[in-house]
């Protein structure tokens, strides 16, 4: 039994460590970019991962009973991840919706109210997660959907959107199966899972092959505009 809570103790910590060194890795490569843009790719997954590291460290420390498992560190816990989803949900929103700016901006506007309002006034873990599930889900599908366009039409060539796929796959697995896999004493498997996924988005976006295209395709933000 004990056994059994140090590895999922230490599973969870070394994927957080691991997503925040890739989250570092990818700060670095945006700021030695010729041209920054807060909607550059490398920059929002970047943010994302050093956050979900962070959601890693804390769930890890309330299964290890290191933080209390009360509703309040539930409610950090929850900002935390909107911190991480947010700006995955401003690239799906500036690419699909860059014609429509003045609704695109209402439209994040009061999705981020919402996952304030709804983390703030919750009265259980259980009501906050129903309330913010249909935001998770629309970011999910929506950066599968694009990445999938992007790939099937070869476009966005500055990252390897087949890969970004396939580490998809591998992060929703561990996100749909952490809590079962945790009830059972194996969630190292979801943590090894998340943790794959981390290194090949890193090594999608970091693209070590970019420079044998000849022409590089227009920036994210801009291939649907």
């Amino acid at each position: 039994m004990q056994f059994t809570i140090e590895l999922t103790f230490w599973s969870g910590i070394l994927a957080g460590i691991i997503a925040i060194i890739g989250g570092i890795y990818l700060a670095y490569l945006w700021r030695n970019q010729s041209t920054r843009l807060m909607t550059d790719l490398p920059l929002v997954f970047a943010f994302s991962f050093i956050l979900q590291g962070v959601n890693m460290f804390m769930l890890s420390s309330m299964n290890a009973g290191i933080l209390p498992d009360t509703l309040e560190v539930f409610k950090i816990r929850t900002f935390v991840i909107g911190g991480s989803v947010f700006p995955f949900l401003t690239i799906i929103m500036h690419i699909w919706l860059s014609k429509y700016r003045k609704y695109f901006k209402y439209t994040l506007s009061v999705s981020i109210a919402y996952w304030i309002i709804v983390t703030l006034i919750g009265t259980s873990a259980s009501m906050i997660m129903i309330l913010v599930m249909p935001i998770l889900i629309v970011v999910m599908f929506g950066m599968i959907l694009t990445f999938a366009i992007t790939y099937k039409t070869g476009r966005l060539k500055e990252v390897r959107s087949g890969l970004i796929l396939i580490a998809m796959a591998f992060m929703a697995f561990s996100q749909l199966t952490k809590v079962s896999l945790m009830a059972m004493g194996l969630s190292f498997i979801a943590d090894t899972a998340s943790t794959f996924g981390t290194f090949l988005i890193v090594l999608a976006v970091a693209n070590p092959w970019k420079k044998t295209v000849k022409e590089a395709d227009p920036p994210v933000q801009e291939v649907y505009a």
